[in-house]
């Protein structure tokens, strides 16, 4: 927990007087979350773009989103299991750098295949964020996580509703280049934000600047029990199905809701705005749904939103009218509700490796959404856009049978190895 005062870890390039207070820490990771994932919201809006530009089908548009997601997969684990081992800083410091040196590319690509690329490359950069930064949030306190995770997604979500915004303003001021100087500011506030960050030292250090998780309680035979229960394996097969419907829903929308949008008559800008405004609705689900699923746990309250969030999406697709964006919050609002509780458990199957288990879960999502957007791209090519997006908005209620086997105890308990 912060508040010892300890000097952050990361060498010199952190600042020898980090912030102390767990909220202002907090803010200021979540602020960082923001900044990065301001990017990862540009893309549809950039591929929307460029869809003009080259000539790229919705196939096309399908393959270069889910590379991007899928190159984030592949690379999570790694960059969490590098976080535990040299310190979250250093990882959180390169995956800012990285966003700024190559999403700065993707404005830029003169064609599909160097557009291709250029995701590939800029992927890397929220990857090595991701899992270092949800460690560090694990770290700094253990009560409430449910809570403190979700504000930090919060700054995630937010950025995915604002670089829409974002992107659409600057690129009808300088076209596609605009991203080489959104990526340029990202980095020069994002280096400010960082070095006010209290970040856990590297492993094999003597210090810390949070502490150390409780020791997990002595049995009667003297060993250190698991905070894990015993046969957790339905559980997390449950977990993983859940994570990966909700962001392959909420990735398939976000890039698909532009093209709908502007097949029922929108103007590209003011379709950026409706995605603007469903992702801004995703931050409030997850500040929603982190409280909520301390206090009630994690089965009940996702199967039933999981459930709801079903018809929303399907008649969504199925509108031929632009009225139909009023379902964009309500679909919004219910996807982020389940994210928070996806970190909560995942760190509580692994609590000595954190950014570990937050690259696994973040891997797991990725992947799923990868996956699902090239495929849910390959049948609007084949079939259409309203069929792509009705089957999408299937998919919630298998995730929502699934989530009957979550742990029925509240997730703060499921953390702290209740």
């Amino acid at each position: 927990m912060i508040g010892s005062g300890k000097k952050a870890s990361g060498g010199r390039f952190w600042s020898k007087r980090p912030v102390t207070s767990l909220p202002l820490a907090l803010g200021l990771l979540s602020f960082a979350h923001l900044l990065s994932d301001t990017q990862q919201g540009m893309i549809p809006v950039i591929l929307l773009y460029q869809q003009q530009s080259l000539g790229l089908s919705l196939a096309q548009i399908g393959l270069v989103a889910g590379l991007y997601n899928l190159v984030i997969s592949l690379s999570q684990p790694v960059f969490g299991h590098l976080s535990d081992r040299w310190g979250e800083g250093r990882i959180v410091l390169l995956g800012a750098t990285w966003v700024a040196i190559f999403g700065g590319t993707l404005g830029l690509a003169s064609s599909a295949g160097l557009l291709l690329l250029a995701a590939g490359l800029a992927a890397l950069g929220p990857a090595a964020f991701h899992p270092a930064g949800a460690a560090a949030v694990g770290r700094l306190t253990t009560a409430r996580r449910g809570l403190v995770l979700s504000i930090f997604f919060v700054g995630g979500t937010l950025g995915h509703a604002t670089g829409p915004l974002v992107a659409a303003s600057v690129f009808d001021a300088v076209g596609l280049k605009g991203t080489v100087w959104i990526a340029l500011a990202i980095l020069a506030i994002a280096l400010v934000v960082l070095t006010r960050i209290p970040f856990s030292e590297p492993a094999g250090s003597t210090r810390r600047a949070t502490s150390p998780e409780p020791a997990a309680p002595e049995s009667k035979a003297g060993r250190r029990e698991s905070p894990v229960p015993r046969a957790p394996w339905l559980a997390v097969v449950a977990l993983l199905i859940v994570t990966a419907v909700r962001t392959w829903l909420q990735l398939g929308l976000a890039t698909y809701v532009p093209q709908k949008l502007v097949s029922v008559g929108l103007e590209p800008g003011r379709a950026s705005g409706g995605l603007a405004l469903m992702q801004a609705s995703v931050a409030l689900g997850v500040l929603i749904g982190g409280p909520l699923i301390d206090r009630y746990g994690p089965r009940t309250l996702t199967a039933i939103v999981l459930a709801a969030l079903a018809p929303v999406v399907v008649f969504f697709a199925r509108s031929s009218e632009p009225g139909a964006a009023w379902a964009l919050p309500l679909a919004g609002l219910l996807t982020g509700v389940p994210l928070a509780m996806t970190f909560v458990i995942g760190q509580s199957y692994l609590p000595t490796g954190k950014g570990l288990a937050s690259g696994l879960v973040f891997a797991t999502s990725s992947i799923a959404g990868a996956a699902g957007v090239a495929l849910t791209g390959a049948i609007a090519q084949q079939r259409g856009l309203v069929p792509a997006l009705t089957i999408l908005g299937v998919m919630p209620l298998i995730a929502s049978v699934a989530s009957l086997a979550l742990p029925k105890a509240k997730v703060a308990s499921v953390a702290m190895g209740a």
